[in-house]
């Protein structure tokens, strides 16, 4: 959940839901608008949103980071996404003042044998990376 910066939008993304919502807070009555994003997993996926209130940045469970333009409305050729991690990404963050982006990824992935005991995926995207993200 994140407030829009002039506090006037809520957005909320919630586990196993592949959108995240938007309402305005003056009037909470329904939902205006709906981002896509790959998030139907138990993992908590990040989101967060420029000061200036033009895009919204989503984690995705496939390591794929995408940009909603929230100016242009929640159309679907309104937004870009690339591939960032080879997991899920659970944080984006945008920098106050320069044009860079973190993203961190990773997952604990449990792998059942039975005949053998639990294991571990010895070779997990557990990483931190810094975007540039100027024109």
């Amino acid at each position: 959940m994140e407030f829009s910066p002039d506090g006037n939008y809520l957005f909320v993304g919630s586990r196993n839901s592949n959108r995240i919502g938007c309402w305005d807070v003056r009037n909470t009555k329904e939902e205006i608008a709906r981002y896509e994003r790959s998030g139907k997993t138990q993992q908590r996926l990040g989101f967060c949103i420029d000061r200036c209130q033009q895009w919204l940045v989503v984690g995705g469970k496939h390591g794929m980071i995408g940009f909603h333009d929230l100016l242009g409305g929640a159309k679907e050729n309104n937004s870009v996404q690339f591939q960032a991690h080879r997991d899920s990404v659970g944080g984006v963050a945008l920098h106050p003042s320069e044009p860079v982006l973190v993203s961190v990824s990773g997952s604990r992935r449990l792998y059942l044998d039975t005949e053998e005991e639990p294991q571990y995926d010895s070779n997990p995207d557990c990483s931190m990376m810094l975007w540039d993200i100027s024109c």
